[in-house]
């Protein structure tokens, strides 16, 4: 069974969001890495290869970056909405308990 801690969504989507970051930034080094690798190498074939293996890298870490950022936001919504539902859910019981008096 799942069990949700609200209190703990709203923070975690912020870690979640810089997970997503921080892959961007390791994405973009990579990127950069291989690029002057490229330009290093001294033969064309092998640079062809490592720029082309930079851009499918790049790729790759921003298809998992976006992934990752929907997730964060994901968990920030429901965090909201955890929060919107229980402020329903207390002011529906104060209601009724205020109607039962």
């Amino acid at each position: 069974m799942l069990s949700v801690h609200p209190g703990e969504l709203q923070p975690g989507s912020g870690r979640i969001l810089n997970i997503g970051d921080q892959t961007k930034t390791v994405a973009q080094n990579l990127t950069e890495t291989l690029g002057n690798m490229a330009s290093a190498a001294g033969h064309p074939d092998l640079a062809s290869a490592l720029s082309k293996v930079g851009a499918s890298a790049m790729k790759a870490a921003m298809d998992t970056a976006a992934g990752i950022e929907y997730l964060g936001n994901q968990a920030a919504t429901a965090a909201k909405q955890f929060d919107q539902t229980d402020e329903q859910a207390k002011k529906h019981v104060d209601n009724a308990a205020g109607g039962a008096r």
